[in-house]
């Protein structure tokens, strides 16, 4: 535990160093200056994605389940939560808030995370896409999927388990996170199952206390690795 401990507080390092980098160029005149169209994942941005919530919520959904989710229907809760179904993007095609590393095409964005129970405001590198579907499949591939030695959320038995476990493995600070999409799923089920029951329904309250110092840096160290860092 102590060597993995450790390694977590390098993963951590690397982090500050490489977001300081970034607000420097950002103190340089880039602050929320997006790269150009042409340098989104090898080629031009493709269109963006268009519709009533519902059948944004839908196309998502849709990707998803080419993408490989089990439950594409969380994919397009958090599309819904992350973007503001789609009217507040984080980088070009960045639905999903995805940090960029150093060397990947991003857009500098203030944000809000909750450390400790504190929310703090702060600002990142967002990642930029090449379209919709290609911001899915990294979504997908990273958190879903098993992915550098971490069990992806397809191996839940529900859809509410699965909004637990990305909690859990570190992909939102906020404590109420896996909540919130559960309360979309629900919102959202006639959507994608027409006549269905709720999705989210029957599972594991989260009890929203505060996790301990070391459960933050195991999901620091998690969120960190499937960032690539």
């Amino acid at each position: 535990l102590d060597k993995a401990f450790k390694g977590m507080q390098t993963d951590v390092e690397g982090m500050k160093n490489a977001l300081t980098a970034d607000m420097n160029a950002e103190d340089s005149g880039d602050m929320n200056a997006e790269d150009s169209g042409d340098d989104q994942e090898g080629g031009p941005s493709g269109p963006p994605v268009t519709g009533t919530d519902a059948e944004k919520y839908k196309q998502f959904y849709d990707m998803a389940e080419k993408s490989g989710a089990k439950f594409p229907e969380l994919v397009a809760a958090q599309f819904a939560l992350e973007s503001a179904y789609g009217s507040a993007i984080s980088g070009t095609h960045n639905y999903f808030g995805m940090k960029a590393t150093g060397s990947e095409s991003g857009t500098m964005k203030g944000t809000q995370e909750v450390y400790g129970g504190q929310t703090v405001n702060t600002t990142a590198k967002f990642k930029n896409y090449a379209s919709a579907q290609s911001s899915v499949d990294e979504l997908v591939n990273r958190w879903y999927k098993d992915y550098k030695g971490y069990r992806g959320v397809n191996n839940a038995s529900s859809a509410s388990a699965a909004a637990d476990m990305l909690r859990s493995e570190g992909y939102a600070t906020d404590p109420n996170y896996s909540q919130k999409l559960k309360k979309i799923m629900r919102q959202n089920a006639s959507v994608v199952k027409p006549g269905g029951g709720g999705s989210g329904d029957g599972s594991k309250k989260s009890s929203g206390n505060r996790t301990s110092g070391y459960q933050m840096a195991v999901s620091v160290g998690k969120m960190l690795n499937k960032q690539g860092y």
